[in-house]
């Protein structure tokens, strides 16, 4: 074979590699864009917060950015303190109802908003890994703030929700207490775990094209949104880390990396039940009283 014609199918090869590559970062990239929308067994309330014969109201917000997210909003009468709730990438506002009766009887209203993956809008909607829902989150707290009049504000967010949380009150002095239950500590990281065991592909390059591609589609640079290099931020505010031992979708050591980076008052809450975000699920007593308890003493 000549020089010539064995350049010329090299060529070939590596174009149709490239593209097969890139086929894949595009398909992976869709579904970390927008995973599909349901309630999840797991979230036991899938009625809203009347099927906890709560009083709530629907409520809508604005972002900086000019997107409407609608939430509701569960009040406790004669009470200035409220917890923010922020779900996870493919989760809902749902997800928050478990905590929801415990949080109104310890005394707290609480703020529950679908995130922008989650809107009626193909064109807009998708999820980020935390980069974009921080002009969510920090919507979620000036609207507590300024549009519900409220003196003291408590954060508690969920996988996702946890990593897009710390920077959010990382750089927002208002919210004075912040519970991260499950999140990663690198969007990449994660994405790379993600690759070996759902997919059994790896890691490079496949995930370096799934962030090029997904950036590019969705405006964002998830190496520059680091859940570790802002925790340390947030002190001397208190937050409380709850994580699975057994979590199958984010490993205990995301955890352990962010107690660590983070300063004092911090408690770290290692979960001995299987499941991700399924502290309740397992133990519903002891998970209520961990978090009622760290927002009495803290809002």
């Amino acid at each position: 074979m000549s020089i010539r014609r064995t350049l010329t199918l090299a060529l070939i090869v590596i174009a149709v590699l490239t593209l097969l590559l890139f086929a894949a970062g595009w398909h992976f990239s869709s579904a970390l864009l927008k995973p599909p929308y349901k309630c999840h067994d797991a979230y036991v309330y899938c009625k809203g917060p009347s099927e906890l014969g709560l009083a709530f109201r629907d409520v809508s917000i604005t972002t900086s950015d000019g997107l409407r997210l609608d939430g509701w909003f569960v009040p406790r009468a004669g009470s200035r303190k409220l917890v923010v709730f922020v779900h996870g990438h493919g989760g809902n506002r749902h997800a928050g109802l478990r905590y929801a009766a415990a949080l109104n009887r310890a005394g707290f209203n609480y703020l529950l908003v679908e995130l922008r993956g989650n809107m009626n809008d193909p064109a807009r909607s998708f999820f980020s890994m935390g980069s974009h829902e921080q002009k969510d989150i920090a919507a979620m707290i000036e609207y507590a703030d300024r549009g519900l009049g409220m003196e003291s504000i408590g954060i508690m967010g969920f996988s996702m929700g946890a990593s897009a949380a710390i920077p959010a009150m990382a750089s927002d002095p208002r919210v004075r207490a912040g519970i991260f239950n499950s999140g990663f500590s690198s969007a990449r990281e994660q994405l790379a775990h993600r690759a070996r065991t759902r997919f059994h592909v790896p890691a490079f390059p496949l995930v370096d094209v799934i962030l090029l591609v997904a950036g590019l589609r969705g405006g964002f640079d998830l190496d520059s949104v680091s859940p570790l290099a802002h925790i340390g931020k947030i002190a001397p505010r208190p937050i409380l880390i709850i994580h699975s031992e057994n979590d199958p979708e984010v490993g205990i050591d995301h955890a352990l990396r962010l107690h660590e980076a983070a300063g004092e008052p911090k408690t770290l809450w290692r979960v001995k039940g299987p499941g991700h975000t399924m502290e309740w699920n397992n133990g519903r007593a002891e998970a209520e009283r961990r978090v009622t308890e760290f927002f009495a003493r803290h809002l």
